[in-house]
């Protein structure tokens, strides 16, 4: 049985029973209750109890429904779920059997660390929402959802850009200068018609909003909301709040993670820590680690080109090295060569210099990273004899479900299998020895 459902048949028992006098609405803060037992309903492995009055907090605007005990003298029983049922308040209790019964008195726990969490994250979610409204300047802005947890929420709003990470950062600053300033979380109840009259596009609001009489909640000059969550009494209490990421959920809505409180110190804590560490690596104070991060990133490009650029004119040696020994076959010289690790331009540009050197050279060199390359060149006096690289390099790549082409004199190909690199080189000498022979000299 699924711990977050209350099956139809409780529903229809507990339905007609009197409304659940909700403590946590005027005493968010207690944790302790004493109530009766009004009904105490047995199926499977589970015992759904209703009680007079209770501070447990049922599942409702993306707030999850409070844990805790039930205590019946020296008994203690978990509550690992509260839903409610129109009015009525349902605790879901593991077991137990013949024990809880109409009438009795019992005292409640609410898992307190959990519960407190959910009020810090589910007023922190106000102050976020005031913060994203203010810094993307939509007065329109509407929640699309919320869901809260203990250790991470995130709200989902009308807006169909991407948020870059410096508004996430003005955002993030924003809400906990909110949170510095300590200010009161009002709260206060009228109907919804009377709510929009007198904030207007302050007022957030979602789809499912009810009309009627209606919670409103309001972080002065910040933010107010129709909303039936418990919260904190103070902005101060979710200090910090740390943005986690932003997606796309759909066209036109995108969902904002946040944590705040003590989850969200955590993450400063270890980032701060990391970037001591890294200061220390660096041997820079933490303030001056970008400016170094930018200076070793430059000098690394600037090393990867001058490696880069030797690797080249080795290879570039290697190759005329290869030219001066490579036996001529009739009036040419064929040179086939892998050179692993080598871009493309760099094998073009080999290939053009042993082709300058030796107009009867023939060059095809080969490297692959994830995907193989091919570049052929043909001297003059090879082009004499009918070669066309281009020609030659177009069939090997679509044999090898690749593409290439290019001129006579210089061409490539791309897109080939690396593990195929070779039989691309063998069905290249093979393409060369036929145009030579239909061509003798």
């Amino acid at each position: 049985m699924d711990d977050s459902v209350v099956p139809e048949v409780v529903v229809q028992e507990v339905q007609k029973l009197p409304r659940t006098k909700p403590l946590y609405y005027d005493a968010p803060y207690q944790a302790r209750f004493k109530s009766n037992i009004l009904r105490a309903i047995e199926l499977e492995t589970k015992t759904f109890l209703v009680l007079e009055e209770t501070c447990f907090f049922p599942e409702g605007g993306g707030q999850p429904g409070d844990k805790g005990s039930i205590i019946l003298g020296s008994q203690k029983f978990k509550v690992t779920d509260t839903q409610s049922v129109g009015e009525v308040t349902v605790h879901v209790l593991d077991g137990p059997k013949g024990v809880l019964n109409e009438g009795q008195n019992i005292e409640g726990e609410v898992d307190w660390v959990r519960r407190y969490a959910h009020m810090k994250q589910h007023t922190g979610s106000h102050i976020v929402f005031s913060s994203i409204r203010r810094v993307l300047g939509l007065k329109k802005l509407q929640y699309m959802g919320v869901q809260l947890g203990s250790d991470r929420s995130h709200i989902d709003i009308n807006y169909g850009e991407a948020i870059e990470y410096e508004r996430m950062h003005e955002i993030e600053k924003l809400a906990n200068q909110i949170c510095m300033k300590n200010i009161p979380v009002k709260i206060s109840w009228s109907s919804r018609e009377e709510a929009e009259r007198a904030y207007g596009d302050r007022l957030g609001i979602t789809d499912v909003t009810p009309y009627g009489n209606v919670r409103v909640v309001e972080v002065e000059d910040c933010d107010v909301a129709l909303c039936c969550g418990t919260h904190v009494k103070s902005t101060a209490e979710c200090t910090p709040i740390k943005m986690l990421g932003r997606e796309r959920l759909q066209k036109g809505v995108e969902r904002i993670e946040f944590t705040v409180g003590q989850d969200a110190y955590i993450i400063y804590d270890k980032s701060m820590g990391m970037l001591e560490q890294i200061a220390k690596l660096l041997q820079v104070p933490t303030s001056e680690i970008y400016r170094k991060i930018s200076f070793l990133t430059s000098e690394r490009e600037g090393l990867r080109d001058e490696i880069r650029d030797l690797k080249i004119r080795l290879a570039e040696s290697e190759a005329l090295e290869m030219l001066r020994n490579a036996e001529a076959v009739g009036d040419v010289k064929i040179i086939v060569k892998s050179l692993p690790n080598l871009p493309v331009d760099g094998l073009k540009r080999i290939a053009s210099t042993m082709t300058h050197h030796d107009s009867s050279a023939i060059v095809m060199l080969a490297s692959a990273d994830e995907q193989g390359y091919l570049v052929g060149a043909a001297g003059q006096a090879a082009l004499s004899r009918g070669i066309d690289m281009g020609s030659i390099l177009k069939e090997i790549a679509q044999h090898f479900g690749g593409r290439g082409g290019g001129a006579a004199k210089i061409a490539q190909a791309g897109g080939i299998p690396p593990e195929h690199i070779q039989q691309a080189l063998d069905k290249g000498i093979q393409n060369i020895n036929e145009v030579l022979k239909q061509k003798p000299t």
